[in-house]
Parts: structure tokens; sequence; C-alpha cells
């Protein structure tokens, strides 16, 4: 076979020929329903972050999830295996801790039903027509999610030694409280007061925040539980209402997020 040789006519001559058709490996875009966006929204360098992508738990997800030793670990390791990506940043402790409550709450709903289905199956006791029934929910369409403002997460409340700089709770805080089973009612008020007030008049809570939220009244204490209450954001599971099927009455249907993942 004769050799052609290298010239800059020959160069341009193979240059100017049809180029190969090389097929592209298919990319497929992931389900719908596994790519939404936050409630309240991650801030982050100044930019808020609010898509998020999640996939189905694998039988290696269930292995991790088992060995969690607590309600806290267990959320949290939903979480770290369910989130493909929040923004462009993918899943780790730091990052789930990060998120509001509200939004934690709102990514393992949506990770339940990619893993399991939107539908909902339970039996509950009627008050009305007196009997046990089984009731259908849609978890995506009839909970109830209530969406916040970021520049709703840090508000002031009023008390007496000033007025109270208040930032609502992230993951850190709900590992803490959920880790403190033997802790009263008061005591968990006090470790989520300790986490979310920021500052109290003049004085910034950095050093003995426990010790600062302890010496403000009860009445002081409330308002700012209070307030928290009213902010609360995500899905409202606890809000839940459904049809009796053989009465027709409204039904009261709580349920949780803890208690979803409790499989």
């Amino acid at each position: 076979m004769e050799s052609v040789p290298v010239t800059n006519e020959n160069i341009q001559a193979a240059l100017a020929e049809a180029p190969v058709e090389v097929e592209k490996p298919l990319v497929t875009a992931p389900p719908a329903d596994t790519v939404f966006n936050l409630p309240g929204g991650l801030i982050q360098f100044d930019r808020v972050i609010k898509e998020v992508e999640v996939k189905e738990l694998t039988g290696a997800d269930e292995e991790a999830l088992s060995k969690a030793t607590s309600v806290a670990r267990l959320l949290n390791t939903a979480l770290v295996r369910g989130i493909v990506r929040v923004g462009d940043e993918k899943p780790d402790e730091t990052l789930v801790n990060s998120l509001l409550v509200g939004d934690r709450d709102y990514i393992l709903l949506r990770v339940y039903t990619t893993t399991f289905g939107k539908d909902l199956e339970t039996i509950r006791y009627c008050t009305s027509c007196g009997t046990d029934v089984r009731v259908k929910i849609d978890l995506l369409k009839e909970t109830p999610v209530k969406e916040i403002s970021v520049e709703d997460t840090l508000f002031n409340v009023e008390t007496s030694k000033g007025t109270a700089i208040v930032s609502l709770p992230t993951g850190y805080t709900q590992m803490e409280m959920l880790s403190e089973s033997n802790k009263t009612l008061a005591e968990l008020k006090t470790v989520l007061l300790a986490n979310t007030v920021k500052k109290i008049g003049n004085t910034e809570l950095i050093l003995d925040k426990i010790g600062a939220v302890r010496r403000l009244s009860i009445k002081d204490r409330a308002a700012i539980d209070r307030e928290l209450a009213e902010r609360n954001f995500g899905p409202q599971l606890q809000d839940l209402h459904v049809g009796c099927p053989n009465c027709g009455a409204d039904m009261e249907v709580p349920l949780s997020i803890a208690g979803l993942f409790q499989f």
C-alpha cells in the first residue's frame, strides 16, 4: 500500500473529510418527582440553594439504617444516603446538619415516597362510627407543606432583657434534641433555645449559651418557643386529615417523619 506523504495539503484534505459520527451515551434525566425545591432553602456563600435530588433507598441503605443507634442517627443516615445532591453539593454529615429542620423533614418525606411510593395505608380508629378502618393517604398530595422565605428564618422576639435575635433550628439542633431522650420538656426547651437564640439585648450568646437561656424568665422562654413553633415549616404531617371510608367523617391521621422510617 502506497504511503501518503505528510504535507500541509494532505493534512488539510484529511481535515476537510466528513467527520466520523460517534454515538454519544444516552443521558436520561432523573424522574421528575425525585427533583424538587425546598420549602425553605440552604443559605451558602451568600446564595440560596433550593433544588434537591433524591434517590430510592436500596438494600445496602436498609442495612445502614438498621445499624442506627438512635432516631437522630436514623434520620441523618436516611438523609446522607437518600440525597443525590443539594444544588451541586454532594451530601455529607455537615451538609445535612446545616439544613433547616423543615427542609430536612421535606427531603425525608420525598426520600420515603421515592422508595415506597406516595400512597400510605394505615389502620385508624374512627370516633364517629366507632370502628377501626383502613385509610389510604397520598403523602405528596394530602400532606400540607408550609413554605418560608429565608429572610424570615432569622427574626426578633421582645423579652424583658431586650430584643432577642432568634434563628430557626437546623439539623445540628435536631440531632442534639433527639439524642437527649432522658431530658424533661423544660430541659429540651433549654437545648432548643441555646441553639437558636443568637443575641439577647446587647449580649451575643457565644460562650455560656445554656446559662443565658436559663436566666431568661419562663414568660420570655415561652414567647421565643411560641414564635419558633409558629414559624415551623415543611411537611405538616401532624395535620393530616382523611375521610372515613365507612361513614365519611373527617379523621385526624397524625404522622411523623421518624415514624415513617422506623420500618
